[in-house]
Formats: structure tokens, sequence, C-alpha cells
């Protein structure tokens, strides 16, 4: 028994129990004396999760977009082509036995010369009973994630675009807390006239995470730290249509990213989706991907279904991700202005 009071695997059941119990695995196998010490790759897992319905639609290949602010967490450098303030709010709801939501919002604005942007990730993964070694209850879990960025984009010439964020990270488990600091820094190339645009980003690199519990004795509060899920990611977009120079009312958008543990370089995630549009107006979005699960458990694979409308300077979308989340499929829904 920890000085928490907690056994080493909490009694909570179901797929709600499972994802909590792979969340707070790091906290009791690097703070509780009694249990081998191991390392966390996946670190603080709320990094990994999905964002935004437009980058979900296509998989999240998204790595090479440009101008679109749901791809601040994708790499930074796609947000150098916004020329126009904008804002973006997206959210996302668990598996409908779950009680778990995610609301993401993000305002830019050009500024010295580029695009700065600030954004806001919370993550609610509801409440959950948690027992010890009796069946009698110790207390309710509450867990919550939030992500507060600044950033910073800038066009280095009509082909190459850089940007950097940083980012404020809070992980509250109820039991303990963490908090911590990381940073991401990405690259878009796109040869003049080129239909075919390069990128590539490092996020989430900074120091370790140290959770403290809420309830430990003094001089004993912090584990040895948690690794963020530092990644690099690269991969490339294709406009097929000003690829054959068509000039139609349809247009084709094809993306692919890789994705690199920085930690185990041999650790990859794959990612691929298309868009069809039609007028600027509809959009259909779909896309496959398989990953190594963010919670250290074996890689997964699935798909994504999206779809969205465009009215002047409104964007709605919506989209579905199949197969591949600890919280079971998710929808997400997003609404963009441009002003």
């Amino acid at each position: 028994m920890t000085r928490t009071g907690l056994t080493a695997e909490p009694a909570i059941r179901g797929a709600w129990g499972r994802l909590v119990w792979l969340i707070l695995m790091p906290l009791f196998t690097s703070a509780a004396p009694g249990f081998a010490q191991e390392e966390s790759p996946a670190g603080l897992a709320a990094l990994e999760l999905p964002i935004g319905a437009r980058p979900l639609g296509m998989g999240r290949a998204y790595v090479a977009s440009s101008g679109d602010l749901q791809g601040l967490f994708y790499n930074p450098a796609g947000l150098a082509a916004r020329d126009s303030i904008g804002l973006t709010f997206s959210r996302y709801q668990g598996a409908s036995d779950l009680d778990v939501t995610g609301n993401f919002g993000a305002a830019s604005l050009p500024l010295l010369g580029g695009a700065v942007t600030v954004a806001a990730s919370f993550e609610d993964f509801g409440s959950t009973q948690l027992t010890g070694s009796t069946p009698e209850p110790l207390g309710t879990l509450d867990l919550r994630n939030l992500v507060l960025v600044a950033s910073y984009a800038y066009e280095l010439s009509p082909s190459v675009s850089v940007g950097a964020s940083a980012k404020y990270l809070n992980s509250d488990l109820g039991v303990a807390e963490g908090s911590g600091v990381s940073f991401d820094a990405g690259a878009l190339l796109r040869p003049a006239g080129s239909p075919l645009t390069i990128g590539a980003a490092v996020l989430n690199v900074g120091p370790k995470v140290t959770f403290k519990l809420n309830d430990a004795d003094e001089g004993d509060t912090e584990g040895a730290g948690d690794d963020l899920p530092s990644r690099f990611r690269w991969g490339a977009a294709l406009d097929v249509g000003q690829l054959t120079r068509s000039q139609g009312e349809y247009g084709l958008r094809i993306a692919a990213d890789v994705e690199h543990n920085l930690r185990e370089l041999g650790e990859i995630s794959a990612f691929g989706g298309a868009a069809v549009e039609y007028r600027d107006m509809i959009v259909l979005r779909g896309g496959v991907l398989n990953l190594n699960n963010p919670f250290g458990g074996e890689s997964a694979t699935g798909a994504s279904l999206g779809a969205g409308v465009h009215w002047q300077k409104l964007r709605v979308d919506v989209a579905r991700e199949l197969g591949v989340n600890e919280a079971g499929d998710e929808t997400h829904f997003s609404f963009g202005v441009e002003f």
C-alpha cells in the first residue's frame, strides 16, 4: 500500500477504469515505495490526445497543413500563412458510456511580421470511484488536464515558414498534481508553384513533469518525474487539383505523416488522409492511422471520417475517429471564424 492509502492497482473497473489506471500507473510506479521504478515514455499522455475536427477527419495527417488554427499542435509553422484575425473552437466527446470530454480554443492575429497565436486545451476525464484492498470507497478521482499555448510563426520566404510554441501544462490526477512546460518547433517548405508541401516538427520537448501526492508525508511528496511524450513528426501534403492543373468545381488534397518517439526512434506512428472539396464550401474527409498507444500499450490501427461546411467567414466541421482511443471512439465538433 502506498502512502496515499491506495493499492498498487486501484479497483476501478471497465473501460473507464482501464483508462484511469493507465493514466495513474506512472505515478504509482515512480512515487510509491515498494514498487519497482520504471520510466514512463508516454509521460503526460494528455499531450497525445487528438485535437480538432479538421485534423481528425484527415487521419491526423496535418504536419504539412498551412493556415489552419487547428494545426497548431501538429506544426506551429503552418500558421505563418495566416494574414487575418481568426478564432476557432473544437470539442470532443468520448464513448457514450464514458464521461470524457475535451475542449480546444485558439485565437490568432497578424503581428510582429508574422502570426501570433494563443490557445488553450482542457480535457476532463470525469469522476470515478476509487477503492483500496476492501470494497469500501476511499474517495472519488476527478482527472483533468490543461494546456496553455503561446505561438509565433513567420515566413522566411514565399517557400519557407518556421514556427515555435511554448506550452504550460497542468495535470490533475485527483490524488496528485503536476505541472511543467514544453516546447514545439516546426518548418514548412513549399517551392514556388509546387503542389507539394513538406512539413516537419519537434513536439512536446521539455523537462520531466514531477507529480506531487496530495496527502503524502512531508519530504516524500514527489516521484522521479514523468517524461513528456516528445515526438518528431514529418510528412507531406499534395494539392492534386494543382498537380493536374484542373480548374473544376472539385478539389482534392491528400496528406501523409510519420511520427517518431524521440526517446525510441524505432517507435513509429503513421497517418494518412484525404479531403475532397466542392466549390470551397463543402468538404468530405477520410483517414487511416496506425499509432503506438500513448499510454504505453500495443499499437492500434483505426480510421476517421469527417465533413465540413465553409460559408463566407464561418467554418463548421465534424469528425469521428474509430478504433484507436483508450477512451473509446470520439466525435469532434469544430467552429471557426475569420475577420
